[in-house]
């Protein structure tokens, strides 16, 4: 059977080389740490085209009241370096588009061990191919 994800994809053939875009929600769980923190969320060979964490709570108690975003590995930060989380709404990337590998693992880190009232989920829009 064909449907558009193996037989047109987004490039309106048969390449190998074809992809598909999606939009991937990840919750952010806050935790008395302020150490990366690993989401179990593993991306395929892409580039992700936007990232944005939208605040549904902010966070009024933490001391520093920040969240980035990274890849397993990396700095932390290749996504979203210390957005500001103190304030409802979105909080976006500036470095992107990022291009992922095999098995990478998005990651989070909360600006400090203190966090209370965070209720926000990281949104990335991606491209990821479809046949490795």
């Amino acid at each position: 059977m064909s449907t558009r994800l193996n037989a047109v994809g987004l490039s309106g053939n048969k390449s190998k080389y074809d992809t598909v875009k999606a939009i991937i929600e990840i919750d952010l769980p806050v935790v008395a740490s302020g150490a990366v923190q690993n989401t179990g969320v593993f991306l395929t060979i892409g580039q992700i085209l936007s990232a944005w964490v939208y605040i549904k709570t902010p966070e009024t108690t933490g001391t520093t009241k920040t969240v980035s975003v990274g890849i397993a590995g990396g700095a932390g930060t290749e996504l979203i370096s210390a957005g500001d989380v103190s304030g409802a709404g979105v909080v976006g990337s500036s470095s992107i588009p990022l291009t992922t590998n095999l098995a990478d693992e998005i990651t989070y880190t909360l600006g400090s061990a203190d966090f209370a009232e965070l209720d926000a989920t990281l949104v990335l829009e991606v491209n990821q191919q479809t046949k490795l």
